[in-house]
């Protein structure tokens, strides 16, 4: 399914994820679904290693359920955005639309959208920003948001 209608990103609409964490003495199975814009967890499942080891409460401490899920919407999402670097240009549309979508998969894997975009293209915050807001100029439909002060924000915590 795509992950925005003007996209080439797609998440299935259901799948199964297992991890062995590393260094971690159990694994963990995710089974999720992409129905709207954003995966939704419908079955979490954490068994001890090496079985039948129980799970502790230190080990459900542990599990950081947000970065397990975009690990495995990261996993599951195909193809993966990729743009290059051209320092000191200002962005074209078709750019633009890449930053709008790969900021949607971002934030349908429970990513950091922002973060990722600086990170991807190597932009500072401000400039990363400038991108963002012009990419939802072109498509409003972006998930998350660009919000006025006192607004509520929908994109993911951390951003």
């Amino acid at each position: 399914m795509p992950v925005v209608p003007w996209g080439e990103t797609t998440l299935p609409t259901a799948f199964r994820v297992t991890f062995r964490q590393a260094e971690q003495p159990f694994e963990v199975a995710l089974d999720c679904a992409f129905e709207g814009d954003r995966i939704e967890v419908r079955r979490f499942e954490m068994v001890g290693t090496p079985r039948p080891r129980p799970i502790t409460p230190r080990d459900l401490a542990g599990v950081d359920l947000g970065r397990i899920v975009h690990r495995a919407g990261a996993k599951a999402a195909t193809p993966q955005i990729v743009m290059e670097r051209r320092p000191g240009r200002r962005a074209t549309p078709d750019e633009l639309r890449r930053v709008a979508e790969a900021y949607a998969t971002q934030y349908a894997i429970w990513g950091s959208p922002r973060q990722w975009v600086m990170e991807a293209w190597e932009l500072p915050r401000s400039t990363a920003n400038r991108w963002i807001r012009r990419a939802r100029e072109l498509h409003p439909e972006m998930p998350g948001d660009e919000t006025a002060e006192g607004s509520t924000r929908r994109e993911t915590p951390g951003e």
